[in-house]
């Protein structure tokens, strides 16, 4: 039997859409539709993608030094008084069969770009199909049953599989699952920034040790003990060039409010120092040399479990399906898991008339495993210094779509779930 090409419009140019299409565009033909320019990049400043979301992703050509990732190694735990409490000392590809990577989000996404739409023979698939992208462009109607995609331009495109990638605050979830259950607010803000090591240098008249290459790069955690449960969350990115730092801290703390779903929001330098004054001196001087315009506020935001990512022929993936807190470091890689389970469609055994179908198997894995790394980001909202790791070793080991499918009887399964410990 030949292999079956489908027709499939992927809503959203973000790194659930783009390593979507970089998978499907191996057999099928794929268009994304963008909202915003090319230029534009949702959320934080950096990111971190472990070792679940990594691994699927250098299978399909991903350069991790053309992304200018630093390999995490570990793990240290301050007090405020610049004491460390706890040093985790990790072998990650060792234990997890891949890095831990830390990346400014431009570095990131520019690579994803890279897998949607460079020629298939510099990613390591020959046969690859072009990826059609279209910036500027909303969707502004989708039929879920039959596929029929309404674009701002008035082009209608008739779709075998529509993704919709659009993000937490998505146009299209209501649709697939009737709720209008989207991300709200958790009454905790983070200020953060990214250091570039040039402007530490201008400003401090050299370069803090955090900025050198020669020496392994740790996650940094800093948090209060008088209650108030403030923290900071640090690592470098981007080759050792730049520091990324988010300062989290109850809404109520917080001179200048977060407004809720902006990403762009300035913050209040002088109201972050104040409310970490008491935090160790290297971290503070970090924060002082972060140049005003750089800063950003960014109210925290978590989303209930879906009843559903799955209607006819289309499905919600990545933030639009299961938005959480950056607390745990798994919105990337759920992402990437979600994309690569996408894999189920390749392959000759399948028609168009089989989509619904296929995706009702890909929901039976993605969504059981997405929910249960949601419940274990949402249990380390609280206290993170001692939470946010209880539920590492689960977040971290993924078997891909085909294996997963293997041992499902063995997965909690729908609607069983736990707070890990």
């Amino acid at each position: 039997m030949s292999s079956t090409s489908l027709n499939i419009v992927i809503i959203g140019a973000g790194i659930a859409g783009t390593v979507s299409a970089r998978v499907l565009r191996e057999q099928h033909n794929v268009l994304v539709v963008e909202r915003a320019k090319k230029t534009s990049i949702n959320g934080g400043q950096s990111i971190g993608f472990g070792p679940n979301g990594l691994k699927i992703v250098k299978s399909l050509g991903f350069d991790f030094k053309r992304a200018k990732m630093v390999p995490g190694a570990g793990i240290k735990q301050w007090d405020t008084a610049g004491n460390i409490v706890k040093q985790m000392d990790m072998d990650v590809i060792k234990d997890y069969g891949s890095e831990w990577g830390l990346s400014w989000r431009l570095d990131a996404r520019d690579e994803f770009l890279r897998l949607a739409t460079e020629p298939g023979e510099k990613i390591g698939a020959p046969s690859a199909k072009q990826c059609e992208i279209l910036y500027e462009t909303e969707v502004t109607e989708v039929d879920p049953e039959t596929g029929t995609v309404h674009l701002s331009s008035g082009r209608v495109v008739h779709a075998d599989l529509v993704i919709a990638a659009d993000g937490a605050h998505s146009k299209f979830q209501k649709l697939v699952t009737g709720s209008d259950d989207l991300a709200t607010p958790t009454g905790r803000s983070m200020f953060r920034f990214l250091l570039q090591k040039e402007d530490a240098v201008k400003f401090l008249g050299r370069a803090p040790e955090v900025f050198d290459a020669t020496k392994p790069a740790y996650f940094h955690q800093i948090q209060s003990t008088d209650g108030t449960d403030r923290v900071i969350i640090a690592y470098a990115c981007s080759d050792m060039n730049c520091f990324n730092v988010s300062c989290i801290a109850g809404d109520g703390m917080i001179k200048e409010k977060a407004i809720p779903g902006s990403w762009f929001q300035r913050g209040n330098k002088d109201d972050m120092l104040k409310l970490f004054n008491d935090f160790p001196e290297w971290i503070k001087e970090l924060m002082n040399a972060c140049p005003p315009d750089d800063l950003r506020l960014w109210a925290l935001h978590e989303q209930d479990p879906l009843p559903n990512y799955v209607r006819g022929r289309m499905v919600l993936i990545g933030d639009a399906a299961h938005s959480m807190t950056p607390l745990q470091g798994q919105g990337g890689s759920m992402a990437i898991e979600d994309a690569e389970g996408f894999r189920l469609f390749l392959g000759s055994n399948f028609g168009p008339e089989d989509v619904p179908t296929i995706l009702k198997q890909w929901e039976s894995v993605r969504r059981p495993r997405a929910t249960q790394v949601q419940m274990n980001t949402a249990s380390a909202r609280q206290n993170v210094g001692q939470n946010a790791w209880k539920a590492m070793h689960y977040n971290w080991t993924y078997g891909g779509i085909h294996e997963e499918l293997k041992n499902l009887p063995k997965h909690l399964g729908d609607d069983k779930f736990v707070v890990l410990k």
